[in-house]
């Protein structure tokens, strides 16, 4: 998901998160945002729809879809409130030009400028923020699942030097070297977890008993 600086239309960005999870997640920070208003949740659709708090700021769509124990976020913003506005005061200012025989009424169309400019920002903003959330909740649930695994772990003991044998034997026999694994292993002690539980976390990722 990108942002483009000009009425950014939104975008889909993949998250390690489960469906539900991410839908709640999402939907309380919508509503602890003081920039949203009028949020209405569906969480039979896992859709959010809301309308930035500005003056004729954009209208939100966003929907979780489902991708087995992870899911793709997509977000849609639509400016027909300011396109109307524009609209209206384009017809207003011409029906005016035309009776008044003059152009003059249409220089009123620059006072739209400025409100378009803070639209746009305050749209930058939201959707730059919401990307910015989903790579924080993706770190804070990976962190937590590890916890938990943690807290499994210690209430049932294997030998870990026999599942990370056995992890070598089958990363050998399907890519000639142990590198994948070693990445894993060091990825899941970066995120805080011990070697031996870092072998556990993978052994049990590849069904390895």
């Amino acid at each position: 998901m990108s942002v483009h600086r000009v009425f950014p239309s939104g975008g889909r960005r993949f998250v390690r998160i489960p469906p539900r999870k991410i839908y709640e997640r999402l939907l309380n920070y919508m509503r602890s945002s003081p920039k949203v208003e009028e949020i209405k949740d569906d969480r039979e659709r896992l859709s959010i729809s809301a309308k930035i708090s500005e003056r004729l700021g954009a209208s939100v769509d966003l929907r979780v879809h489902p991708e087995d124990d992870s899911s793709t976020v997509e977000l849609s913003l639509s400016y027909k409130r300011l396109m109307l506005a524009v609209l209206g005061a384009l017809i207003l200012s011409a029906g005016l030009s035309i009776a008044l025989k003059t152009v003059l009424p249409l220089t009123a169309l620059l006072l739209l400028v400025p409100i378009a400019h803070k639209v746009n920002g305050s749209a930058t903003t939201f959707l730059g923020t919401l990307i910015g959330s989903l790579s924080y909740l993706e770190a804070e649930y990976a962190k937590e699942t590890l916890m938990e695994a943690r807290r499994r772990w210690r209430e049932t003991t294997k030998d870990t030097e026999k599942l990370y044998r056995r992890l070598i034997k089958k990363h050998m026999e399907t890519w000639g070297n142990t590198n994948v694994l070693e990445y894993k292993i060091a990825e899941y002690e970066r995120l805080g977890l011990t070697r031996e539980e870092a072998i556990r976390k993978a052994a049990e990722e590849e069904g390895i008993q």
